[in-house]
């Protein structure tokens, strides 16, 4: 039986040599809850530092007059042109779309609506950020030259729909004027073929 039990020992202990115990280990909460608290706090300051949280606190700034606020959301170079008040100050709404980034530039399909008076301007261009020391900023150079194109081109679109409105209004005018001359024409004619037939 010694030999035995022996032997099944030493069977044992070969296939151990094969094949070393691992001891089972389970994480614990403590590691489940370190590993949690890292991707939750990773997402946060993505979340909290990115290009399109930086221009949302921006165009929110302009859209309410806080020249102060929106300071804090440019490039230095870009605090001097808000100084300047070289952007709109009737911003109705601004809505952001498609963003392209790499590790140090992003810019933001944007969308604004601006009213003065009756006039009511519709403008697509791209707020343009890059990474200053680890924070987002607006290049507002880059974004107002944008800006002001896409705005000059918007209210060229208005002009030309203007006039276009404007000839489409004459020509009826003038339509319905050319209809009114053949009618005094006829009656006048009318009048004097009676008249003729009267003599």
């Amino acid at each position: 039986m010694a030999g035995r039990s022996g032997a099944a020992a030493g069977g044992s202990r070969r296939r151990n040599r094969k094949f070393p115990a691992v001891p089972a280990r389970t994480p614990t909460s403590g590691t489940i809850g370190r590993v949690l608290a890292a991707v939750v706090l990773l997402a946060a300051c993505s979340a909290a530092d990115s290009p399109e949280r930086t221009a949302r606190a921006f165009w929110d700034a302009m859209s309410a007059g806080d020249l102060e606020a929106a300071a804090r959301e440019v490039t230095d170079e870009g605090r001097r042109l808000l100084d300047d008040g070289a952007l709109p100050e009737s911003i109705e709404k601004v809505l952001l779309g498609e963003v392209l980034r790499n590790e140090t530039s992003a810019v933001i399909r944007t969308s604004m609506l601006t009213r003065d008076d009756d006039i009511e301007l519709h403008v697509v261009f791209h707020t343009h950020l890059s990474l200053v020391d680890g924070e987002w900023k607006v290049e507002l150079v880059a974004t107002q030259q944008e800006l002001a194109r896409a705005t000059f081109a918007a209210g060229m679109r208005m002009v030309g729909e203007a006039i276009g409105q404007g000839i489409e209004e004459f020509g009826q005018a003038l339509e319905q004027g050319a209809a009114e001359v053949r009618d005094a024409i006829r009656d006048a004619v009318d009048d004097l073929a009676g008249d003729g037939e009267k003599l």
